[in-house]
């Protein structure tokens, strides 16, 4: 092994012993072994140390905050430490399967135009069971649309050039809750680019506290108001207000039943008017739009709205959907049969 690791794999984490040592033991478990990890402790006051500790592994790298500062800082304490060619990252709780590493630097060695790779991973509960698959767009416009309301890549499966992201000055530490979210938007608007490997190399846990369990309402919202309003100025030239920025985010990620038709309707318009100024095909805007009202047709008029964007999107839109729901089903299987996940009851 080189003394400088082409790959330098961040975890930042704070009092979970619960959840680390699969994490752990996953990374140390990869096919491709050039690499650092680096196990930024958050001042934990349960056994977490103890369990880094246990590993005797000389590509471990331990650093211990003196006082708890949030995952978001402890994350840029990782990346000033980071000497690997490409950040990898993962965090307590969640699992890389063994070939990600080798996958994700043969890509990004072959493609130097992409900046920020992500991949398809898998979710899993408390008890170890198999919750499905998520899949990840590549189409420029279709992450155009989604970096508004959601994230472009899975943030624990991602391979990122560790040159590029100090490019940015890392992650903004403003945001305590959504701060992948927030580094993703800047590197879109500074022109990085982003890809995801269809293949499911990670998986992450699903918990009561964590944002894709219960949506992370709250402060999160007022943080996605606050990312949505800068993407808007500086893609569009639209200065949002904080309750439109907020309405927006709401409007996507809760459903249009999280608000009144009046707000509902003004958000659709806006929305409608910022994607036309990124060049987005009406086609596109049309079936996102449905794609929302279809989950909840609340409101008496909801249905009409999705028939009207409907018709005329007979194309590779409702295709590539449809094949990903087959693949997702497959997959499903496969995993539930072959996948041996942990259980933290």
């Amino acid at each position: 092994m080189n003394n400088i690791p082409v790959i330098s794999v961040v975890l930042a984490v704070y009092n979970g012993q619960k959840y680390l040592k699969p994490s752990i033991e996953s990374v140390l478990a990869q096919s491709y072994g050039d690499f650092e990890f680096i196990i930024v402790n958050d001042a934990s006051t349960d056994s977490t140390l103890n369990i880094i500790n246990s590993y005797d592994d000389p590509r471990i790298i331990i650093h211990n905050n003196n006082e708890n500062a949030g995952q978001t800082a402890s994350l840029n304490v990782g990346l000033r430490i980071a000497r690997g060619k490409y950040i990898a990252r993962t965090d307590a709780g969640d699992i890389s399967m063994p070939d990600r590493f080798l996958k994700q630097i043969r890509f990004l060695d072959e493609h130097s135009d992409i900046d920020i790779l992500g991949t398809a991973a898998f979710q899993y509960d408390m008890a170890g069971k198999f919750c499905g698959n998520v899949f990840m767009p590549n189409r420029p416009s279709t992450i155009l649309q989604r970096i508004f309301f959601a994230c472009p890549v899975i943030h624990i499966s991602v391979m990122m050039r560790l040159d590029r992201i100090l490019e940015l000055g890392g992650y903004n530490e403003s945001y305590r809750i959504l701060a992948d979210y927030g580094l993703w938007a800047k590197a879109l608007q500074n022109g990085f680019r982003f890809w995801n490997l269809e293949d499911i190399l990670a998986g992450y846990l699903l918990t009561p506290d964590s944002f894709g369990y219960s949506h992370g309402r709250g402060r999160s919202v007022q943080e996605a108001a606050s990312i949505i309003t800068e993407i808007a100025l500086n893609l569009t030239g639209v200065k949002l207000t904080p309750d439109e920025a907020e309405n927006i985010y709401r409007f996507f990620v809760f459903g249009p039943q999280d608000l009144d038709k009046n707000q509902s309707d003004k958000v659709e318009m806006l929305f409608e008017s910022i994607l036309i100024k990124l060049d987005i095909p009406q086609r596109d805007i049309d079936y996102l739009l449905m794609r929302s009202y279809a989950k909840k047709l609340l409101y008496k008029d909801v249905l009409i709205k999705s028939l009207t964007r409907y018709r005329g999107l007979v194309s590779a839109h409702l295709h590539d959907d449809l094949s990903r729901y087959i693949k997702t089903v497959t997959n499903s299987k496969t995993q539930a049969i072959g996948l041996s996940i942990p259980s933290f009851k």
